[in-house]
């Protein structure tokens, strides 16, 4: 049962969000942050990711209106 929990909230989060669990990560790492804004690099250790990772999912967020990317 504690196993099929993870999955349970992915999907609940999935169908009434549209946001998989690490995007929602990406999202509350940044409400949390200063300014609401972070180094891409800053945010990649947060939320324990891949740089690569990380820039595919914040252009996902940044296409769908829920995020802004801009130079440092």
């Amino acid at each position: 049962m504690i196993m099929e929990l993870p999955a349970a909230l992915e999907s609940d989060l999935q169908r009434t969000t549209g946001l998989t669990t690490f995007e929602y990560l990406v999202l509350a790492n940044l409400s949390e942050a200063d300014d609401t804004t972070l180094r891409m690099s800053e945010l990649a250790a947060k939320a324990n990711s891949s740089l690569s990772r990380l820039s595919h999912v914040v252009r996902r967020l940044a296409d769908n209106g829920l995020v802004m990317k801009r130079v440092c």
